[in-house]
């Protein structure tokens, strides 16, 4: 029997765990062994002093890696306007996600191949390489490069950190190094715009990219000390590493990475840049669509050898994790990119204060992923965590939709506390949970990278519909509230509000406002019953239902 998503953690971690049932009293009494997962108990846990070094380095690059995402939100316009390159605005944004998404289950495969440590320093290095040609690039295209370099090195850094943490980390101590890595995120998420406006208006945008290469050197040192060779788990495989290397799945990465450029410049370029029906846009869907199906097929193909591990598609944990963290981050990103456009807009508050306001979502984030590793560790219960973060998530989205241009600020402190509460309870939870259910050590870095990918997959789904969602609805209710207004100069910049009259601002402050509220409900439906099914006798199921949302599906195998 395949271990229980629901059993608590302590049930999981130790060798052997043997659980007497007698289902009934007149039978013979047997034994069912709920046995964790092959390979996972490691007599090479890092403990004391090592195990706090190597956590901070971790967190010190996620820390990075998570700035990267969100450091050019305010800075952009300064760089396009030393570079004259405001038609590349597109690339300079979305470039580093391109190959942070792409090259993610590249390195979940490397990391079963190959030392975790090696991965780790590797990626860092190219991190590092990646930044410090942003930092000195001549023009944008020097810039973009730069940029696609450190997404290489950013997805490398995610995976192989996590695979660290999962071989190095006691699984009943995993929560808690989830959860400083879940709150980095959300911090870099929120400081990301007020670091990278002070930059670029204080000292300069390049700066952006050199605040990278000191920190990182830190961590690299202190991984290089603290941290000890971590040996893949070879699986009976004594073919030398390179050899294990070059029969990677790497007609399954160009495919990811058509994959992913394809769907997130088709979803940023529809409906605003481009019509719909643009041919361009249309051969971008079709791109999608074709490269998806051919990696299906080719990982069907390739059977053991494939990126992504057929056995994790069969497991219905696995899936359920994946479909939450599609969904939770299409909500959640979403969310941490429109909220500011509210505060700008409605508020009229600066790019610096716009950041300011969105720290009741990282503070809520932050205290609920600490508090909950804590409780998460000492019942070993995660599952309900992630249920509750959905009910959270669906009360946060209905709520924001009933904002006004009139809303007091206790309303959107309130509103976002939903939110970083949501989030928090979910996605750290949902790695602990994939690492929990796999059956051996060898499938947890490419199990993790699975999670991630998709999770990155719905961040970007998110914010390519929620730009479409509010371009179209803009041009409606500007046409409805202000007809007289150009709404082109109005899409280019919230700014364009405060150069018009203090009587045409009302209407045009109310079509943003009537607008932003349809973001806001992306990803989150009205409600969804979930059976969770649980082991309760040999010779019955328990169900249990329960109302959440977006769509939390988690199950065990029977």
């Amino acid at each position: 029997m395949a271990p229980l998503a629901t059993a608590p953690l302590s049930d999981k971690i130790n060798d052997a765990i043997v659980l007497a049932r007698s289902p009934e009293p007149d039978k013979e009494d047997t034994e069912t062994k709920i046995e964790v997962p092959e390979g996972t108990s490691n007599p090479g846990y890092l403990r004391g002093a090592k195990l706090y070094i190597v956590v901070a380095c971790i967190l010190v690059t996620f820390l990075l890696v998570a700035l990267d995402q969100t450091i050019l939100a305010t800075a952009i316009p300064r760089i396009t306007s030393d570079f004259h390159a405001l038609d590349e605005v597109t690339w300079i944004a979305s470039v580093y996600f391109i190959t942070q998404a792409s090259f993610m289950l590249v390195f979940g495969q490397l990391t079963s191949v190959i030392s975790g440590k090696l991965v780790f320093l590797g990626s860092l290095f190219v991190f590092e390489v990646g930044s410090l040609l942003c930092g000195v690039s001549t023009n944008v295209y020097f810039l973009i490069a730069g940029r696609a370099v450190a997404g290489v090195g950013a997805a490398g850094i995610t995976v192989g950190s996590l695979a660290i943490g999962a071989i190095l980390v006691r699984l009943e101590d995993r929560p808690v190094f989830m959860a400083g890595a879940g709150g980095c995120m959300a911090l870099a998420n929120i400081i990301g715009p007020i670091l990278g406006g002070a930059l670029a208006d204080h000292v300069s945008w390049r700066w952006c990219f050199y605040i990278n290469l000191p920190c990182g050197a830190v961590s690299a040192v202190g991984a290089l000390i603290a941290l000890s060779n971590i040996k893949p788990s070879s699986d009976g495989d004594d073919r030398p590493a390179w050899h294990r290397i070059a029969q990677m799945d790497w007609v399954g990465a160009i495919l990811c990475i058509a994959i992913v450029s394809s769907l997130l410049l088709g979803l940023q370029w529809g409906g605003t840049s481009k019509p719909w029906d643009d041919p361009t846009i249309i051969g971008l869907f079709v791109a999608f669509g074709v490269s998806t199906v051919l990696l299906v097929i080719w990982q069907y193909y390739l059977g053991s050898r494939a990126m992504i591990p057929l056995k994790a598609l069969m497991r219905r944990t696995q899936i359920g994790c994946c479909l939450v963290a599609f969904l939770a981050y299409l909500q959640l990103l979403t969310l941490t990119y429109y909220l500011p456009l509210n505060f700008q807009s409605v508020k009229g508050h600066n790019a610096t204060q716009s950041g300011i306001d969105l720290l009741p979502i990282v503070l809520s984030n932050v205290t609920i992923t600490l508090v909950g590793s804590i409780i998460v560790k000492k019942t070993g219960y995660f599952l309900y965590w992630i249920f509750m973060g959905g009910v959270f998530r669906a009360l946060a989205g209905g709520l924001l939709f009933t904002l006004t241009k009139e809303s007091g600020t206790a309303k959107l402190i309130g509103y976002q506390i939903c939110v970083g509460l949501g989030g928090g309870m979910t996605l750290t939870n949902l790695l602990v949970a994939v690492q929990a259910d796999v059956e051996h050590e060898k499938y947890v870095p490419q199990a993790t990278a699975l999670v991630t990918f998709i999770q990155y997959i719905g961040g970007i789904t998110g914010l390519g519909i929620g730009g479409s969602i509010f371009a179209s609805k803009l041009r409606q209710n500007l046409a409805i509230y202000a007809p007289d207004t150009p709404a082109e100069l109005l899409l280019q910049s919230v700014y364009a509000i405060r150069t018009f009259s203090q009587d045409a601002q009302g209407p045009i402050i109310e079509a943003y406002t009537q607008s932003l509220k349809w973001t806001y409900l992306l990803g989150v439906p009205a409600g969804k019953g979930v059976t969770i099914r649980h082991g309760c006798h040999s010779d019955a199921i328990a169900e249990q239902s329960v109302f959440v949302a977006p769509c939390d599906v988690l199950d065990s195998e029977p």
